[in-house]
């Protein structure tokens, strides 16, 4: 199993991975980027991220059947949990793997032409039928269900696409353990983020609200680029 630790963030300039003969980088838990000018503006009866800090492990390595897999181990501490209620369920946050950069003050412009959300430089989630088998994302039907996954339509789902769940807890710490059945590929190479929303993520869509704050990948030497076709 090859295992990646890295600091979620170290100054934009500073989110390479060095990994060594052993395989393995570490380093210390680092501030998440903004992209939101206050996560309150997002998420205002719940937590704020705004001095967060997150780690990141990624293991490459296979299951069982000699399949290849990707467990990504990501805790975030620092949250402020001031306004939480803990004696009712908390609401967990839901994020994902980003294929773009993220990167600090992405605030978008909503009065722009096309206009432009907060933190949308991260670009689309990543999803393995698309950016490995070369399949187009599904289209929104007229019922606002998404179009059935088919050979050219990629299927939307936790084993396509690597999604993760934070719930705090009374300390403002989260914790995410998640394998996927796939490798990532780098499609645009060097940089990945992983964006964490408002709401909880949609199992039939994939969505979890607006983005209020990620974190960057640098990947290069981890994942390889998508096969040539």
């Amino acid at each position: 199993m090859n295992r990646i630790t890295r600091a979620a963030l170290g100054g934009i300039a500073g989110c390479a991975l060095a990994v060594g003969a052993t395989g393995v980088a570490s380093g210390e838990l680092s501030d998440l980027l903004k992209v939101h000018r206050d996560s309150n503006d997002v998420n205002t009866s719940y937590v704020t991220l705004d001095a967060a800090k997150a780690k990141i492990v990624i293991d490459k390595g296979t299951d069982s059947e000699g399949r290849p897999n990707t467990t990504f181990t990501i805790r975030m501490t620092g949250i402020d949990v001031s306004r939480v209620d803990f004696s009712e369920t908390v609401k967990p946050l839901g994020a994902h793997l980003h294929i773009g950069k993220c990167e600090e003050g992405d605030f978008g412009n909503p009065t722009a032409t096309p206009s432009t959300a907060p933190g949308g430089k991260a670009g689309a989630h990543y999803n393995h039928d698309v950016h490995y088998y070369g399949k187009a994302f599904p289209k929104v039907m007229p019922d606002g269900t998404l179009e059935p996954p088919s050979s050219t339509v990629a299927a939307i789902s936790s084993d396509t696409e690597a999604w993760f769940e934070f719930v705090p807890d009374e300390e403002g710490m989260a914790y995410d353990k998640t394998t996927v059945p796939f490798v990532p590929v780098d499609s645009y190479p060097g940089d990945m983020a992983v964006v964490v929303h408002v709401d909880p993520t949609n199992a039939d869509t994939g969505g979890a609200g607006p983005r209020q704050i990620c974190f960057p990948l640098s990947v290069s030497g981890i994942f390889e680029e998508p096969p040539t076709r």
